[in-house]
């Protein structure tokens, strides 16, 4: 005897979707009598609470002599579109770190800012006024920013979802790749022509520590995109900026 077989709904996962946001902004900061720092931001930003957004966020100093210089944290905001391709923007980072000898002082940081943006074909271009703040430290200073902001969907499935199927209709569209993040350590050996930003030779090798983000393109190639940061070196040896990117082969 057979009988028609019956697939168990209870084995079907649903994919959900949410927009989110990629933003990239640029600010140069006083932080000192004649000194400014020139600092990058990576802020990930969903529909993650019922009014607004909240996403990682990551600051690092790309202009000055303050190499090294780098904070992490979260940032919570709200926006309202108008006109239908603008979108008007404000939120909160709350974080910590610093580096570079920079006078952040215990390295809390908060920045409320206040922005515009425009959609630009497929991005968002923007600029907005933002206030830095390092409540036990020296920086203290208000400013103008430049942003670039990538939007995009997060797909996600619930943890009790773990294992089940998930039926081609409900993907959206989406195409899977794999990707890797990585913890990266390293020392590099200045040749005999480095100088630090002082002029002087460089003789002591840098330390330094970072993470590496891996786009795999076949079996073969991989594209990647490393921000890492000096911890073991003079100021003076710190480069102000320190980032790397390009296509790798492997066996």
């Amino acid at each position: 005897m057979a009988a028609p077989a019956v697939a168990d709904v209870t084995e079907t996962a649903v994919l959900r979707s949410k927009p989110a946001l990629l933003r990239m902004s640029y600010e140069v900061l006083d932080i000192g009598p004649s000194e400014t720092m020139g600092l990058m931001a990576c802020i990930t930003s969903s529909m993650s609470i019922p009014t607004g957004t909240s996403g990682a966020s990551g600051f690092g100093a790309v202009a000055g002599e303050r190499g090294g210089f780098f904070t992490g944290g979260f940032t919570v905001g709200s926006g309202k579109r108008f006109a239908s391709k603008w979108l008007l923007d404000a939120g909160l980072f709350v974080g910590g770190g610093g580096g570079g000898s920079a006078p952040q002082g215990g390295g809390m940081m908060l920045r409320p800012h206040l922005g515009i943006s425009r959609d630009v074909g497929s991005v968002m271009l923007g600029a907005g006024v933002s206030y830095v703040k390092f409540p036990n430290g020296g920086i203290d200073s208000t400013q103008l920013n430049l942003s670039l902001g990538i939007p995009f969907d997060v797909h996600y499935g619930r943890a009790s979802d773990v294992g089940k199927t998930v039926h081609s209709n409900d993907l959206f569209g989406c195409s899977c790749s794999k990707a890797e993040w990585l913890a990266t350590a390293g020392e590099y050996h200045p040749t005999d022509k480095a100088q630090t930003t002082a002029g002087a030779a460089m003789t002591s090798p840098l330390k330094r520590v970072g993470f590496e983000y891996r786009r795999h393109l076949d079996a073969h190639r991989y594209f990647f995109v490393e921000p890492p940061a000096p911890w073991a070196a003079s100021r003076t040896a710190m480069p102000s900026c320190w980032a790397g990117w390009g296509i790798a082969f492997r066996c």
